[in-house]
């Protein structure tokens, strides 16, 4: 186990300071708690004081359907971003029908699950 402690954490609700977290072996948060819960510390013990600690940021916006566009070389060089939607993906996005978005998200999803 590892105890982080004199911890400062934010869980998107609340701001605490002086807290302490508990992490198993297997790198679980097993116990969240204020300093003066707690009175002798284990083996391995971080200071975190000054630290910030918050929860992982995930960001589940994609766009699957842009696997098929993957290592395409195509022949123009776009200055600006509505350039890259006009000669790319808005001609991508005409052609795309209800089996072709069903293997891109299929490649999307089996990439989702293999990498976490």
């Amino acid at each position: 186990m590892v105890r982080l402690i004199n911890c400062d954490t934010y869980d998107y609700e609340e701001f605490e300071t002086s807290r302490f977290i508990d992490i198993d072996d297997d790198g679980y948060i097993v116990r969240v708690g204020r300093m003066d819960e707690i009175h002798e510390n284990p083996e391995n013990t971080v200071d975190m004081k000054g630290k910030l600690l918050l929860p992982g940021f995930v960001v589940s916006h994609t766009h699957v359907y842009s696997t098929f566009a993957r290592g395409v070389k195509l022949p123009f060089h776009p200055n600006s971003f509505k350039d890259i939607l006009e000669q790319l993906w808005w001609k991508l996005d005409s052609k795309l029908d209800l089996e072709s978005i069903y293997y891109s998200g299929l490649i999307g999803g089996i990439e989702f699950v293999r990498n976490g």
